[in-house]
């Protein structure tokens, strides 16, 4: 009798056999595959047996263990680890990226993938594997040995090696995207079109039980709290000269990994545009910088006077944090923050425009609860506001 279980084995490994796509290694036959998928298991807290067969299926035929270690959860909700496999020789393979999810978003994903590998050197070609409804996108990276070991930006910034990451992100990695482009007057509105206006219809600005950082504000960074939302609904409007180039689109702290040996890779190109502000990249950069990277438990008053330095000018001189828990993590996420600035500057992106760009992403990213610092991100959409209103627009 056929159950569920065999329907979805026989499923896999048409799809495997249909894209004859597999991880380096000698291909496995179709049986050698299905008698993996029946027998074979990942031993993942929280991974279940249909996310299991999904890697198992994309192994080569002389795979004799796979290791997964899972990476902090994305803004889309998929699942991701980082993963290598050992052969029958014992010897292990280069790191990868295994990615689970919703088949029709990682086949969105596996799309734009294809259209940014052109003008990014050193990325794979993506091995796409679906099932009833789930689906797997693994990402190579050409370069990578069996001794590298990847970590995020976030976890970069941190350690101090920020700057030397975003450094080989934007001038080698990304190079190509911001040589000589075009020009367009557009709004911060079309810089985020390609994103629902959901996040910011439902965005009601500081909850009303955090009425006690009004005060935290004005005394730390000498502002005068104003309507969050209004601010945010005016600054969509706002129209600036921007480059044309290509945009990741989803460039947060998560999505760029580094090896021990300095190399970066972004990953996640869902939202790759070929042509729109990197403006949208940028902002989002920082945004992730400021609220993930930066430990939770750090004294809020400190980050709130840094924030107001921060939004003074495009970039501040060095930014000190004092003597403070976490003081040397909080000054490298900074530097790692000017450095991101200097590539708006480099881009000729005026600092008006950045402003309202930073208030509308920082918005959006108050629906991410729970992943982010919060009371810090609150406090930087209020100084955000009231410096942007001071300006009379």
């Amino acid at each position: 009798m056929t159950t569920p279980s065999d329907l979805l084995v026989e499923g896999i490994v048409a799809d495997a056999f249909k894209t004859r796509s597999f991880l380096p290694g000698d291909e496995p036959t179709e049986s050698e595959l299905t008698v993996r998928l029946q027998k074979g298991s990942v031993l993942l807290d929280g991974l279940g047996k249909e996310a299991a067969l999904l890697a198992l299926s994309v192994l080569p035929g002389d795979t004799r263990r796979l290791f997964l270690a899972p990476m902090e959860r994305g803004h889309s909700g998929a699942r991701v680890f980082r993963g290598r496999y050992i052969d029958r020789e014992g010897m292990a393979s280069r790191p990868f990226v295994f990615k689970f999810g919703e088949w029709f978003k990682l086949e969105q994903e596996r799309t734009r993938t294809a259209l940014a590998r052109g003008s990014i050197a050193g990325l794979g070609v993506p091995i796409f594997r679906k099932s009833m409804g789930n689906a797997l996108l693994v990402q190579e990276f050409a370069g990578l040995d069996d001794k590298n070991i990847l970590i995020d930006l976030a976890a970069a910034c941190r350690r101090g090696a920020g700057v030397s990451a975003l450094d080989n992100l934007f001038e080698r990695r990304l190079a190509t995207w911001y040589r000589r482009p075009a020009r367009k007057w557009i709004t911060i509105r079309e810089v985020f079109s390609q994103y629902t206006d959901d996040d910011l219809l439902s965005f009601e600005g500081c909850p009303e039980q955090w009425s006690e950082l009004h005060d935290w504000v004005q005394a730390e960074a000498g502002v005068t709290c104003q309507d969050c939302k209004e601010a945010v609904s005016r600054a969509l409007e706002w129209e600036f000269d921007s480059p044309l180039t290509c945009v990741h689109g989803d460039l947060h702290a998560l999505n760029v990994l580094i090896d021990d040996l300095g190399n970066v890779w972004p990953i996640d190109f869902a939202w790759f545009q070929p042509a729109q502000s990197p403006l949208v990249d940028l902002v989002m950069l920082e945004c992730s910088l400021k609220f993930r990277a930066i430990p939770r438990r750090s004294e809020l008053r400190g980050l709130l006077r840094a924030e107001a330095l921060l939004l003074a000018e495009m970039v501040p001189a060095a930014i000190a944090a004092g003597r403070v828990p976490y003081s040397d993590q909080i000054e490298n996420v900074f530097r790692a923050v000017r450095r991101v600035r200097e590539v708006a500057q480099s881009l000729a992106i005026d600092f008006d425009a950045y402003r309202r760009a930073l208030l509308v992403m920082t918005a959006r990213s108050s629906r991410f609860e729970g992943s982010l610092n919060m009371a810090y991100l609150f406090g930087s959409l209020e100084i955000l506001s009231a410096v942007l209103s001071a300006k009379g627009c």
